[in-house]
């Protein structure tokens, strides 16, 4: 996150948003924000497993988390 962070003021220029979403629960997500003084929306509380069958993203069933996974989506 901190990398897109670092990039924010490039994406804006170019018109692109910047979200993260995460399964940790609030209280979790709420760390990297604070630490990293993240400026883009984050979600939270996000079932793994579904996130992945959705998006293909890395899902480690045994210890329960998804690969952090970075996406582009377009407008259409």
């Amino acid at each position: 996150m901190l990398d897109f962070q670092r990039s924010i003021e490039e994406f804006e220029k170019n018109n692109i948003k910047v979200i993260a979403a995460s399964a940790d629960t609030l209280e979790d997500a709420m760390k990297p924000i604070e630490k990293y003084k993240l400026t883009f929306r984050v979600g939270y509380g996000l079932n793994p497993e579904e996130i992945s069958a959705i998006t293909g993203a890395f899902y480690n069933k045994e210890k329960g988390y998804i690969q952090a996974t970075g996406f582009i989506v377009g407008p259409e």
